[in-house]
């Protein structure tokens, strides 16, 4: 079937229309140590697939032999992947799996999407967090606007995340283009 020119008009409760009575709410507040700890479980389950998948991928280089735990290597390179994984979700949208589940957002708290230093950061200090027996978590619990030691140290924070947004310099007006774009070809 071939699309003519004109477009539909988003109905009066639609996404992408300007006078919606159903407006997304904005978001609102810190987010809390149990969202936070759940969104984390989430992660924690995917990166275990993810460095299974990993490991497999060594495997015909080892001659489908396990690989030692004398090598001093493997362990460095989990550890990127483990990186690679957490800073590009970061960088790329604000958001790992588990933070999209839990409607979990992080961004700069400057108020800007998180640049590469400053994701790396966080995971060094998220590291240091659960070195210290999850203490850099728990102080979340305590600290008056909900950070914990890697939000300090990495100058960023969680926020609730607004279904549907992106957080980007064009915010909700981008993903209402990026639907339309997608909905009309």
């Amino acid at each position: 079937m071939k699309r003519t020119g004109t477009r539909r008009e988003p109905g009066p409760s639609e996404p992408g229309n300007a006078n919606s009575s159903a407006a997304q709410p904005a978001p609102s507040g810190p987010v809390g140590l149990l969202r936070r700890l759940a969104a984390v479980a989430y992660d924690a389950f995917l990166l275990f697939a993810l460095l299974f998948v990993a490991t497999a991928l060594l495997l015909p280089f080892s001659g489908g032999q396990a690989i030692s735990s004398s090598n001093g290597l493997y362990p460095l390179y989990l550890l990127a992947v483990s990186y690679l994984y957490f800073t590009w979700c970061w960088t790329h949208g604000g958001q790992t799996i588990g933070m999209r589940a839990w409607n979990i957002r992080v961004r700069a708290a400057r108020g800007a999407p998180v640049a590469w230093k400053e994701a790396t950061v966080r995971y060094l200090a998220a590291l240091l967090s659960w070195a210290a027996c999850g203490a850099g978590f728990l102080w979340s619990a305590v600290d008056h606007e909900r950070r914990t030691w890697h939000d300090r140290l990495s100058r960023t924070m969680l926020e609730n995340a607004v279904a549907g947004t992106a957080l980007s310099s064009g915010g909700a007006a981008s993903t209402t283009r990026r639907r339309e774009r997608s909905r009309w070809g």
